[in-house]
């Protein structure tokens, strides 16, 4: 097994002498004989072992089992042991993620807070779970790079079994003493990779027995031409590649394969949500097109001056009108709310500044006033600067994007501009001296 775990090293040059090793360690067979055969290796390479361990806390005292076995193994081995434990149950509510994506998300921050910035993470996948990816990513729905199966070096992440079948593994156990604990949960079928694993596998091991070895050339090859067609996509790519996005014309000379490439490279490059087989061919579909397609995080790909062009999706708002009595209350309209206070003239004297610029004479209104959306010619008088604008130019002058205008109130007395948010009461509705009764007119923008 030692043979193994050093012509895998070898052959992806995964080691160095004297390197630091972080290995995660779960307890089960996989991460056990990593953990003791990188240990076997500490001398004659000069490595620095320790080991990270996770406790999701999902099963237990099953978990807490682990947890301690964990402890008792590493003594043994000599090495550091680093406990992280965590509620994942919880942190899913909070994040909507599933318990197995959390979980997975979790103990790589915990390997990599471990290793910092001079130290490699080892898992302990192996030939298996490789084989086992590839069948989820068919079934699922995959191109050539979902063939490759699990990598054996991703950064400073590295897989010194990836060449070793479990059985190996459990054999290697077996005759090097190794106990190992069993994570109840990878018995049960609930999770689309334990019913690879435990129902289609077998059936396909019964149909070649050597289907192992078939994965693994199957991955090799596939890893072998993934990586031929990056370089050629690199290249095109940066042909075909403008100012605003694509040139659709070039584009559109290459094969279709190709095609998709550079697709899915121009998408993930510019686009932080996944982007799936299904957003390439859409996006593959308007090439030489008019259409347009909606991506995820609401980004359009559309087109402009013959390139393939990605721009935010803007919000569509509506115009709106909502009647309301003059009375102390809330006033709900389609984006926000107003909040309306009566007071009388004897309150006048406690208005500070902002109070008073957003106060209306009620004997200038009648009882019944409207919030509504600014309408073509709608005017505003301000007192500060003596002069009369129409809200379109006010708007203008305050840089308000074009589509939001309209979620903006406008509260008007029949064609009148009473009040505007954002820029209070109009000077024809102001308070003054004679005033006797009032009200003060506030914004909840977003409170609906």
């Amino acid at each position: 097994m030692n043979r193994d775990v050093l012509s895998a090293t070898k052959k992806y040059d995964m080691l160095s002498y004297g390197d630091k090793i972080v290995v995660g360690l779960s307890g089960g067979a996989d991460s056990v004989c990593l953990t003791h055969a990188l240990v076997s290796l500490r001398d004659s390479l000069s490595l620095e072992v320790e080991a990270v361990h996770v406790n999701h806390g999902i099963r237990g005292e099953e978990a807490l089992r682990d947890e301690k076995f964990c402890f008792d193994f590493c003594k043994s081995l000599g090495i550091k042991l680093t406990v992280f434990r965590f509620d994942i149950p919880l942190e899913c509510k909070k994040t909507g993620e599933s318990e197995e994506e959390c979980g997975r998300r979790k103990r790589y921050e915990c390997f990599k807070n471990t290793a910092g910035e001079n130290a490699k993470i080892a898992t302990a996948h192996n030939l298996n779970d490789s084989a086992e990816t590839v069948l989820l990513n068919i079934v699922r729905g995959t191109g050539c790079k979902g063939l490759c199966g699990i990598p054996p070096i991703r950064g400073n992440i590295i897989r010194p079994l990836i060449m070793t079948s479990r059985d190996d593994i459990e054999l290697y156990c077996k005759e090097n003493s190794l106990d190992f604990v069993t994570d109840s949960t990878n018995l049960q079928n609930e999770y689309k990779r334990n019913v690879i694993r435990n129902v289609v596998f077998p059936t396909l091991q019964k149909m070649n027995p050597s289907v192992l070895s078939a994965f693994s050339r199957l991955t090799e090859n596939a890893t072998d031409d993934e990586k031929l067609i990056e370089e050629i996509t690199e290249l095109k790519y940066s042909e075909c590649k403008t100012s605003l996005g694509l040139d659709e014309e070039k584009l559109s000379g290459f094969p279709k394969a190709l095609r998709r490439r550079i697709l899915m490279k121009f998408l993930s490059e510019n686009i932080k949500k996944d982007i799936s087989a299904v957003h390439i061919y859409d996006a593959e579909n308007t090439v030489g097109t008019a259409k347009s397609i909606t991506l995820p995080g609401k980004i359009i790909l559309a087109h402009k001056d013959g390139s393939l062009v990605l721009s935010e999706k803007t919000e569509e708002y509506l115009p709106f009108s909502v009647t309301f009595n003059v009375k102390d209350g809330i006033v709900e309209y389609p984006y926000g709310k107003l909040k309306i206070q009566i007071f009388t003239q004897k309150d006048l004297q406690n208005l500070n500044k902002v109070l008073l610029d957003n106060a209306v004479d009620c004997d200038k209104i009648g009882n019944v006033l409207s919030v509504r959306s600014r309408k073509e010619g709608d005017k505003f008088s301000s007192a500060r600067r003596k002069n009369t604008k129409t809200l379109k130019k006010l708007f203008n002058e305050a840089k308000i994007p074009q589509p939001k205008r309209v979620c903006i109130p406008v509260v008007s007395s029949g064609e009148k501009t009473v009040w505007v948010e954002g820029f209070g009461t109009s000077s024809e509705f102001r308070v003054d001296k004679g005033t006797r009764k009032f009200i003060i007119i506030t914004g909840l923008t977003g409170e609906n």
